[in-house]
């Protein structure tokens, strides 16, 4: 997912440079398409080996840690789409040469992770802890999406 957000930076700052609206915004939904395919694929994939997976690792006798592992990577892989999304529009800014927003972006990220762990281990319980990362993307995509907008519609007006 980040060496996809990786390639839509360098397309996006190319497209940018030429001043070539319609590509830019083709890019964002080209990448969006691909972490889309790529996250149902990858969560078929995940979620038809995890059980396989953690076993060989926890053990046959870790039962409980094997279906709370289970879990935790059925919940991860279904929000992958989020990640996805979250990578094409943080990279989508660095390439337009706004990296002080993708920076808040991660920070953001991580501070909603931190919130999320201190719920977690508060009142949530591990189903909080679960939900920690997912939570964090969507806040963080939130706010890149809108930054997205803003800085395209501020940089390149309509003519």
């Amino acid at each position: 997912m980040e060496s996809v957000g990786a390639a839509v930076a360098t397309y996006q700052a190319q497209n940018d440079g030429a001043q070539d609206r319609s590509r830019m915004r083709s890019g964002i939904f080209n990448g969006m398409g691909i972490q889309l395919v790529y996250s149902v694929v990858a969560f078929i994939v995940i979620n038809l080996f995890k059980t396989t997976f953690t076993t060989m690792i926890l053990g046959h006798h870790a039962a409980s840690a094997v279906a709370s592992a289970d879990q935790y990577i059925w919940i991860i892989s279904f929000f992958f789409p989020v990640h996805g999304f979250l990578m094409i529009f943080r990279n989508t800014l660095q390439g337009w040469g706004h990296s002080l927003y993708a920076i808040i972006s991660g920070v953001g990220e991580l501070l909603g992770r931190s919130v999320a762990s201190v719920l977690a281990i508060t009142t949530w319980g591990f189903l909080g802890i679960c939900y920690a990362n997912p939570v964090a993307w969507g806040v963080s995509l939130f706010y890149c999406i809108v930054m997205v907008v803003w800085v395209f519609h501020r940089n390149h007006p309509l003519k």
